[in-house]
């Protein structure tokens, strides 16, 4: 990781209208643009609801100091952002820091995004990589609708053998089976209920599809 002086030669011009590169001033602003910065990472991985570790702010300003968010020229921006906001350049300020942010966001989303094609389950990370944006979806929320539609899909195969009386042990449940499942509670969330609708009906046809081979074998 940098420290704050590995910076100091690129940032000494853009604090204030330019400063030493081993002035207290300096240390200071990147200390300041770091603190927002790492405010905002931590907003980001939470809305991702993504566990990460980051380093926290250092403990004081110096030379020495460690950069908790490794970007440079996110630095920059909030450094020049800040400036503008004590001479009152308040729309030049805002521009500014939402560079800056936007730059820590695709930092944490490029890690995020991979760490779920990634993942450690291996039903999980087929939907990551072949959902339509999948890897968009947090890992926990896959986790969940992945329950659900196992339980869902239980519920219908036991409903199927009570139906045509079959006591022979039940299908495995397929990967298929559950992303359909899952396709349909993603299209139900976002109000996409003819999408939701076809994939349930579909996922419900292959569980009875499945059953039936298994119950014709057994007459």
């Amino acid at each position: 990781m940098a420290t704050y002086n590995d910076w100091a030669n690129v940032l000494a011009p853009v604090v204030d209208n330019g400063v030493s590169n081993t002035s207290q001033r300096l240390w200071d602003r990147i200390h300041e643009a770091q603190r927002r910065l790492l405010a905002h990472a931590k907003y980001v991985a939470r809305r991702e609801d993504y566990s990460t570790t980051l380093l926290p702010l250092a403990n004081s300003a110096s030379a020495s100091s460690t950069a908790a968010v490794d970007l440079l020229d996110a630095t920059k921006l909030a450094i020049m952002a800040a400036w503008r906001e004590e001479n009152n350049q308040l729309e030049a300020a805002q521009a500014l820091i939402t560079q800056a942010y936007a730059l820590v966001e695709a930092d944490i989303v490029q890690e995020v995004e991979s760490s779920r094609r990634d993942a450690s389950d291996p039903e999980e990370k087929r939907l990551h990589n072949e959902l339509p944006d999948g890897v968009k979806i947090p890992s926990n929320r896959l986790d969940t609708l992945l329950t659900q539609a196992r339980t869902e899909a239980g519920a219908h195969a036991d409903f199927v053998r009570r139906r045509e009386d079959y006591e022979g042990t039940a299908p495995t449940v397929t990967f298929e089976i559950k992303k359909k499942l899952v396709e349909s509670y993603l299209a139900t969330a976002r109000g996409d209920s003819e999408v939701a609708t076809s994939c349930k009906k579909e996922a419900f046809e292959l569980i009875e599809r499945d059953i039936m081979t298994s119950v014709e074998s057994a007459r």
